[in-house]
């Protein structure tokens, strides 16, 4: 299946400390086909991305340079291409612009930044959404839209976030599915790059379901695909054409303005694991008597502060044994392990929705979550 940059993520419960962002997928028949007719009515077509014009190309049979997967008689090995290519984005901060166009009319449009400390994942659309990671890699930070509908999300994590994964994939698609050759080199924003033409697809795996399939790579010495473009069809649908490129003269990535006005924070598990542990690192302060909703041990309750949520505040969330149901308690000091239940072999979770945020025009959501993975048992081993 192929993943649509501009689809809106789905959530679902991460590893402890972690986020993770699943995106939806269009079936096989429509992955062919550029996923086309499945993110409601079209968008109006947004410009194209200053920079990624090909004004300056020429083609050149003049010298031929050394391009990892193409050999010397001209011949590619795509599977060969795509890891060098990969292995060039990884080893380098990197932009990544994936377009797609149905009819005319734009159905994906993502933008990623990425560099060691910093990634900006921005789809454009109906679903449109902004993802930001810091440099602490500790949390991560949503703007989302759904029709005419706002959200703003953040979430305490570490590790790499996958957002710009989808790129990659849509272009493993496109690009592993052609026969390509060497026809020439040419000058593609300032650089020389050689250029990989294909007219016609493989005749095994998804490659096969192609009725149409025309596609041109610019290639530097090192493997980057620096722009694919081309136009295929499968099945019934409407042809799709595709115009995905990359640089790696990334210097800084564009942090959203909005993304100071957002409650962060970090989670953990204190008190003999009997206590979910918030501290507050960043954002505005959180008015008192906010409704926080807590979930452990496969019951979810709402728990209210007693005065405002300063940055630089920790709350403890804990359970109390009770004759029928625990009870749920937060307070600014960690509990006594011998008054609570242990959490500590469950995914819990504290939620703080701020509906009227200072300086946004969106509801706040801020999760804070620790515990094992979601597709692990949890508990008393039923699943959540």
């Amino acid at each position: 299946m192929f993943c649509d940059p501009g689809r809106k993520p789905e959530r679902i419960c991460p590893p402890a400390g972690q986020h993770v962002i699943l995106y939806r997928h269009c079936v096989l028949a429509l992955v062919l086909a550029g996923c086309s007719g499945l993110a409601g009515e079209p968008t109006a077509t947004p410009g194209a991305d200053p920079g990624d014009d090909e004004e300056n190309d020429r083609d050149d049979t003049a010298g031929w340079p050394t391009v990892p997967g193409v050999a010397v008689d001209g011949s590619v090995n795509e599977s060969a291409l795509l890891n060098a290519h990969f292995e060039a984005l990884n080893e380098s901060a990197s932009r990544q612009h994936y377009l797609t166009r149905s009819n005319g009319t734009v159905d994906s449009n993502a933008t990623t930044y990425r560099n060691d400390s910093h990634l900006l994942h921005r789809s454009r659309g109906t679903f449109s959404s902004v993802t930001y990671q810091p440099t602490d890699r500790e949390w991560t930070a949503e703007h989302e839209r759904w029709g005419d509908e706002r959200y703003v999300f953040t979430d305490d994590r570490s590790g790499a976030i996958s957002a710009g994964s989808s790129i990659g994939f849509g272009l493993a698609i496109y690009v592993g599915s052609g026969q390509f050759e060497r026809v020439g080199t040419s000058t593609y924003r300032g650089a020389q790059v050689v250029r990989l033409e294909a007219d016609s697809a493989k005749s095994t795996g998804l490659a096969a379901e192609y009725q149409q399939y025309e596609a041109s790579l610019l290639v530097d010495e090192r493997g980057l695909l620096r722009r694919a473009t081309g136009t295929v069809n499968a099945g019934e649908g409407p042809p799709t054409s595709f115009d995905i490129t990359a640089t790696t003269d990334v210097e800084t990535v564009p942090r959203p303005t909005w993304v100071p006005k957002l409650v962060r924070g970090e989670a953990s598990l204190v008190a003999n694991d009997t206590a979910l542990a918030v501290r507050i690192t960043g954002g505005p302060t959180v008015p008192a008597n906010t409704n926080v909703e807590f979930s452990s041990r496969l019951r979810t309750v709402t728990v209210q502060s007693d005065r405002p949520i300063e940055p630089g505040a920790t709350l403890y969330f804990s359970l109390s044994p009770g004759e029928y149901e625990p009870t749920a308690t937060l307070t600014r000091t960690p509990p006594d392990p011998g008054t609570r239940l242990d959490i500590g072999d469950d995914r819990s979770q504290a939620t703080i929705t701020l509906e009227d945020p200072p300086g946004l025009d969106a509801p706040v959501e801020a999760f804070f979550r620790v515990g094992p993975s979601p597709f692990e048992p949890s508990g008393d081993g039923a699943s959540e």
